[in-house]
């Protein structure tokens, strides 16, 4: 029996078709990954929210807080000094195992952050042993300022605004975000929340989704352009959304009908 055997210009032809439909697949293998990244981060912020919702419940109701204002540092992590509102940043100091590995947890971050491209043994070495590593989800300022700091009239520095806030002085939990995600690594591009502030000194109005942990447990992909914009306090110009939110934790989040 003769076995058949492929001409050149058939190889070619496979070839080329195969090459087609990996052209055709490869954005939407991408998309896929993009969509399955943007929703661990998701659940990681849920993770981080509960982990922040379980100390307060441990702490008689109180936000994570562990700075004082009127100090030069307001605190320390690893030695490395750091400013009073860097506790946004920085509130896993306080939480124990509560997400799991002290030091470094991946659940901090969103999966798609640079970061993780290196070995844990490798980012634990870039800081010293007693250093607690952040994470991508903020802690809103105003979950341990005073309300009063949070509006065009306020004096910033009046260290009587800086202070421990407890969850009964939430007025909106679901309208109030916790915690916010700064910049979405699984998006691949855009702008950062932060840049939203930018954005509305220049005039512009860029869009964008991030996720954003509420006061009331939940955990929301949420576009800026439902969010009301952030203050700075004691002036009219605009702040960062969820992060510096007008009226601290009287005020909300999610813009009105």
């Amino acid at each position: 029996m003769m076995k058949h055997a492929y001409s050149l210009v058939e190889v070619v032809v496979v070839i080329g078709v195969i090459g087609i439909l990996l052209v055709i697949a490869l954005p939407a293998i991408g998309a896929a990954r993009r969509v399955a990244r943007g929703l661990q981060c998701m659940s990681n912020c849920r993770a981080c929210a509960q982990a922040v919702t379980e100390y307060t419940i441990d702490s008689r109701g109180y936000y994570p807080f562990f700075a004082d204002f009127e100090s030069d540092p307001a605190f320390e992590n690893g030695g490395i000094g750091l400013s009073f509102l860097w506790q946004s940043h920085h509130w896993p100091m306080v939480m124990g195992d509560r997400l799991g590995r002290e030091r470094f947890s991946e659940t901090r971050f969103c999966p798609s952050n640079p970061i993780l491209d290196e070995s844990i043994t490798t980012i634990e070495s870039w800081y010293p042993q007693s250093y607690i590593y952040p994470s991508d989800f903020f802690l809103a300022d105003g979950f341990f300022t005073d309300p009063r700091l949070w509006r065009e009239s306020a004096d910033p520095a009046n260290a009587d605004l800086y202070h421990a806030i407890t969850s009964a002085e939430v007025t909106f939990p679901s309208m109030k975000g916790m915690l916010v995600e700064l910049t979405p690594y699984h998006r691949m591009s855009g702008f950062s929340i932060a840049d939203i502030r930018r954005a509305a000194l220049n005039g512009e109005n860029p869009t964008g989704r991030f996720h954003v942990s509420f006061a009331d447990g939940s955990t929301r992909n949420i576009d800026q352009s439902s969010l009301a914009p952030g203050i700075q306090p004691g002036t009219t110009e605009p702040g960062t959304p969820v992060l510096a939110t007008k009226e601290g934790v009287h005020g909300a989040d999610l813009q009105g009908p």
